[in-house]
């Protein structure tokens, strides 16, 4: 049985914007989207002697930590709400299920 490739790149197109845009981002640890792989960086940056090195930039450290804790509230948020609209009355799993 012979197994032809997909007609286009799609998959490699699709992944290139999820790829490419985080390697842009960061600072002198790089970029990191959880606080376990953004701190330790940080803090050998900071306490290292390493000659000429530039800040390590602990006004963006609270970025990490904080964003993932919001953007999982404003998720829930809006996952009740869709919830809410989709079965108004408190249908079979609707309206209640997380709400009291």
């Amino acid at each position: 049985m012979l197994i032809s490739p997909p007609p286009t790149p799609r998959p490699a197109l699709a992944l290139t914007p999820h790829t490419s845009h985080p390697a842009g981002l960061g600072g002198p640890t790089a970029y990191a989207a959880n606080p376990a792989r953004d701190l330790g960086p940080r803090l050998a940056h900071a306490l290292l002697p390493i000659p000429g090195k530039g800040p390590s930039e602990w006004c963006y450290a609270w970025v990490p930590v904080l964003a993932p804790l919001v953007g999982g509230a404003l998720a829930g948020v809006l996952y009740i709400g869709i919830e809410e609209m989709q079965f108004p009355e408190g249908g079979s799993r609707g309206g209640g299920l997380f709400v009291g």
